[in-house]
């Protein structure tokens, strides 16, 4: 780019960027400062506190099975568990750390894997080398170990997840646990330099043969200075004074600088003119033109791009509004500059009828449907819809008949849906049955459904011809029963149950066949 010195002069500047590689300085276990930890094992079939594992004690009293974690009582019914960490932050991680149990039950799994998300949703697997660093014995005779899980690259999620395969599958009988997890970020740091050195000085494109860093003033014919530092340092090359060029560097860190000076012999570029100069357009960059001494024919300065202006000044033409039915259409937008369209427009959708509430054209009858007309408030347009032609329903009726049957010795109980070839001239029937109970038990009261002491028998359907029958064997041919029949609707203004009944009847089986 270029810099104005003094809202004068303008001068060319070149930007240099070092990528250097952090240096690693030391790691944190961050699985305490986890936001979340959570387990793929359903509440309650857990034994221990899956909070211990980070509560940065690797070795506790192991007779205790509050102090750690194992997946005991879900083991017979999946052989996985999986561990999430998640983070508000990301971290930058390389590495795991896992103090496994093992006792009679608990033994070291069969496989353990780490996924890592960057967004707390999607989890990706990153491979891991594994090392155990130590191994161990409690007092009680259970034992542990300390494994190292270093990943292939490092990773700088807000989520890890670890999943551990017990060994056996589920009918081992083998679980896995866990007493700590050691989750370990990297911490880095970027060397910067604190020299100001340069690494070369060229005149006209060719480098000074004796050129030293520590050398700072040089004579050599030429017109045009450039100066390398292989440390980043900044570089300002200064315009010729009485044919003095002065270079001045800083470090990177700021701390050091040094000034270089070139004493140049030969032309002084007193006539110069502007070369391959070009205009902007509104699609192709322009150029500044190079400065060119026309005493030596060199050139003094190199131009720059000049950014294409783009399509400043635009114009929508064929635009189309949208009606009721019909589409329209955004319209096309054009540069008025070159005449360029610079935008093909869209379809847009019909805006649809704004329909009124509607006036009742037809009113419906018993038996035919009314007709209700709207009328859109836009461009005036109608549509019609039925009206449901309203039908009076009436409430059913039922009646019993009681039989006995002399080749069973049974008494036969038939109710009949009244009418049941016209029942869309009803209320729906919602139930149907019968009742029935010793005389001498229902004495002086009335026998409905929730009579104490009834019996109720209910049919899920009727006969073709609204009938449904019940056998039962009496007691004795002289007992005396109460039975009656029953039906059920809603009504539909209160939405509660009515229940509809037969007259009853006192029948005793030695009667009926006599």
């Amino acid at each position: 780019g270029t810099a104005v010195i003094f809202g004068e002069e303008t001068l060319p500047v070149t930007c240099t960027v070092r990528v250097a590689e952090p240096v690693v300085v030391g790691s944190t276990n961050v699985a305490p400062m986890a936001l979340t930890l959570t387990q793929s094992v359903p509440a309650g079939y857990t034994n221990g506190v899956l909070d211990r594992i980070i509560d940065e004690v690797t070795k506790p009293d192991a007779t205790d099975d509050q102090l750690r974690w194992t997946n005991w009582a879900y083991r017979r019914y999946d052989d996985e568990v999986a561990l999430t960490f998640t983070w508000a932050t990301a971290q930058q991680i390389s590495s795991v750390r896992l103090y496994h149990f093992y006792d009679s039950c608990c033994k070291h799994p069969e496989s353990v894997t780490f996924q890592y998300s960057l967004n707390g949703e999607d989890y990706v697997t990153v491979e891991a080398t594994a090392e155990n660093l130590e191994s161990f014995t409690y007092p009680n005779g259970a034992s542990g170990a300390c494994y190292a899980y270093t990943f292939n690259q490092t990773i700088n999620p807000v989520g890890l997840r670890i999943t551990m395969v017990q060994q056996g599958g589920t009918y081992s009988g083998y679980c896995v646990g866990l007493t700590e997890a050691e989750i370990y970020s990297r911490a880095t740091e970027l060397k910067i330099n604190s020299s100001a050195d340069l690494s070369g000085i060229a005149v006209d494109g060719t480098a000074l043969a004796d050129f030293s860093a520590d050398t700072l003033a040089y004579n050599a014919a030429g017109s045009t200075v450039t100066a390398t530092s292989d440390v980043n340092a900044g570089i300002t090359v200064l315009p010729a004074q009485d044919d003095v060029v002065k270079i001045i560097t800083l470090s990177e860190d700021g701390t050091a600088s040094k000034t270089y000076q070139v004493t140049l012999d030969g032309c002084a570029h007193a006539n110069t003119e502007i070369r391959n100069e070009k205009a902007a357009t509104c699609t192709e960059n322009g150029y500044t033109g190079d400065i060119y001494c026309n005493d030596c024919q060199k050139v003094i300065e190199l131009g720059t791009v000049i950014t294409a202006t783009g399509h400043q000044h635009t114009q929508v033409r064929d635009k189309v509004e949208a009606g009721c039915e019909t589409t329209g259409y955004t319209g096309d937008t054009y540069c008025t500059d070159c005449g360029a369209m610079i935008a093909t427009g869209s379809v847009v959708a019909a805006k649809g009828h704004s329909w009124d509430e509607g006036v009742v054209t037809k009113e419906p009858t018993e038996s035919e449907d009314g007709i209700r007309t709207y009328t859109c408030t836009v461009c005036g347009g109608t549509k019609t819809e039925s009206i449901p032609f309203v039908k009076e329903l009436k409430a059913p009726t039922v009646s019993l008949k009681v039989t006995a049957d002399p080749d069973t010795g049974k008494l036969v109980f038939t109710g009949v849906f009244e009418d049941h070839e016209n029942k869309d001239d009803y209320y729906e029937v919602t139930s149907r049955g019968l009742l029935y109970m010793y005389k001498f038990q229902l004495g002086n009261r009335v026998l409905h459904v929730k009579t104490p002491g009834r019996t109720r028998v209910s049919f899920r359907s009727i006969q073709e011809d609204g009938s449904f029958t019940y056998q039962m064997s009496p007691t004795y041919g002289t007992t005396l029963y109460a039975v009656r029949a029953f039906l059920s609707y809603v009504d539909p203004d209160t939405g509660k149950t009515v229940y509809v009944y037969s007259d009853v009847q006192y029948v005793r089986y030695n009667d009926l066949l006599n």
